[in-house]
């Protein structure tokens, strides 16, 4: 039988190396966080699109919240006692009319169509509306992370078309004057790069309906996000 200190050092020994395993741990996973490259997109491909990134985990922001809610049915409630005494018996009776009445031309809906009636479908933005979309935005975050953030213009094609000549000059105009307000605002960024080859507006009279493709991403370390963080308080309490 082992003597008792030795098996008290045993226990130290082991106790000591699952500490040390947890604090490695805890360090890996903090360096991991300071030096992961967080960012936002904004895509555009004849809709507006904005994905966040950690990593190489991407989410596509604009679907999550344009996830229709479920509607709740209407609950039927009853009302104290003491109410109906005092006349609450009629409103009760009004109020369950209601909810039923809903509840029935629920179900009729789905009887007769084999689902609710969709709604009307958004009008569909032109080519200018999505570029003034991604120039808001990206002037909006400006306030927040144009000191700190990396901002990339990896591509921004737009081509003006339209079946009549004239309009498409015109919207060949108004696309010039969009990107390069766009581009405008984009350098603002201390940290802003560009590839020129991958920019351009163009015409085209051979087709009918415009395109914009372009993709604008704005992205930090970890690290930068918590000295963002740090020069904001002290920005706020020196302002007090």
């Amino acid at each position: 039988m082992a003597p008792f200190f030795e098996t008290e050092t045993v226990r130290d020994v082991i106790i000591l190396k699952i500490f040390l395993y947890v604090l490695l741990a805890v360090f890996g996973l903090v360096a991991l966080i300071l030096l992961a490259n967080i960012g936002v997109s904004v895509r555009i491909r004849n809709d507006f699109a904005v994905y966040a990134h950690f990593l190489f985990i991407r989410i596509n922001v604009t679907k999550l919240l344009s996830r229709p809610k479920k509607q709740k049915k209407p609950v039927l409630l009853k009302l104290s006692d003491t109410f109906e005494a005092e006349g609450g018996a009629a409103v009760e009776k009004q109020y369950k009319s209601k909810a039923e009445n809903a509840v029935k031309r629920e179900k009729a809906e789905k009887k007769a169509g084999g689902h609710v009636q969709a709604e009307t479908p958004k009008k569909k933005k032109s080519p200018t509306e999505l570029l003034e979309m991604a120039k808001q935005m990206i002037s909006d975050l400006a306030r927040y992370f144009a000191r700190f953030a990396r901002l990339r213009v990896k591509r921004l094609y737009a081509v003006a078309a339209s079946p009549e000549p004239d309009k498409t000059a015109v919207l060949f105009g108004e696309m010039n004057i969009a990107v390069s307000s766009l581009l405008y605002v984009c350098r603002s960024y201390k940290f802003f790069k560009i590839n020129d080859k991958k920019v351009g507006v163009y015409s085209d009279f051979t087709v009918d309906t415009p395109l914009v493709d372009a993709e604008i991403r704005l992205s930090l370390f970890g690290w930068q996000i918590v000295l963002m963080g740090i020069v904001l308080l002290a920005d706020y309490l020196r302002k007090r």
